[in-house]
């Protein structure tokens, strides 16, 4: 399991969400793919807010803005590719600076919650020749790190076979490829319930964190809630418990929600049925979704 800090659990939930909301169509041009995996490494300033050309006044040691000036939040950084697209251009990494003005959103964007230009991990993306700045990084989404390599053979396999709704591929060695199927034999309506179930029971790492975050995004409530109560390993509560925070904090419907609560407070008992003591990922889920003891 990840180590129990709130960047890195914030990472986690971002990489829940945007592996399972991934679509494919989205990395091909023209019939072609256009994809890059990057380890993007943030320089010491980025993720700062600052505004531009304030300075302070040596004689009098106050700071000085121009007229109308507004903060931004400075992103810099480097990136280096491990894997691309076949005729991709410029897949050898580089660096990037931008500055985003502070608005106030109705709708949080996923880099409100964490933005890997801010604060590192794993993307993928889709180069735009045409753009500049963070329009270049276009379709971003941020992966869990050992999933980098299963990028190319998930997009390779799915040229050849578009229809991803598949039993056998949820249990295949490709945790990106399960993810996809899972999420479309969901939405196709073929995921039995007591299938899910078992899928959720016996899958492990971040495979089980999507898998939950696609059941209780969807309803399964009371799988989810059967599957909490059956579980004593720490470990997998942890995953469970990040997907249905992931889905409950990026989705934010009334339904899902509501799930996001039950279950996670299902899970918060079953923590103590189970022996309690401190667990600091679960608690800071808990602590950031609001689920009292």
């Amino acid at each position: 399991m990840p180590d129990m800090t709130s960047n890195q659990l914030m990472q986690d939930v971002r990489s829940v969400h945007d592996t399972a909301s991934l679509q494919v169509r989205d990395y091909v041009v023209a019939g072609h793919p256009r994809w890059v995996v990057a380890i993007v490494i943030p320089g010491a300033r980025s993720g700062s807010a600052t505004i531009p050309g304030a300075y302070i006044d040596a004689a009098t040691a106050k700071l000085v803005q121009p007229n109308n000036a507004e903060m931004v939040l400075v992103e810099e950084g480097t990136w280096k590719a491990i894997s691309a697209g076949r005729g991709n251009f410029q897949t050898v990494g580089d660096s990037y600076s931008w500055a985003n003005p502070l608005q106030e959103k109705r709708t949080p964007a996923p880099d409100d919650f964490y933005s890997p230009f801010s604060s590192g991990g794993t993307i993928l993306f889709r180069p735009e020749p045409t753009k500049s700045g963070r329009d270049w990084f276009a379709a971003v989404r941020l992966i869990f790190a050992d999933w980098g390599r299963y990028v190319e053979p998930a997009f390779v396999f799915t040229q050849g076979h578009p229809e991803l709704a598949q039993p056998q591929l949820v249990t295949g060695e490709n945790p990106l490829l399960a993810a996809l199927a899972f999420r479309e034999l969901v939405a196709a309506g073929r995921m039995p319930i007591e299938a899910a179930r078992d899928f959720l029971i016996w899958a492990q790492g971040y495979r089980a964190g999507t898998f939950s975050y696609l059941m209780s995004s969807t309803g399964f409530e009371q799988e989810m809630l059967h599957t909490v109560q059956s579980t004593e390993d720490r470990s997998k509560l942890r995953l469970l418990a990040l997907g249905v925070f992931a889905a409950g904090l990026f989705l934010r419907d009334t339904a899902t929600t509501s799930r996001s609560r039950s279950i996670l407070s299902r899970i918060r008992r079953r923590l103590t049925e189970t022996g309690g003591g401190q667990d600091e990922y679960l608690f800071s889920i808990f602590e950031k979704a609001g689920i009292r003891g």
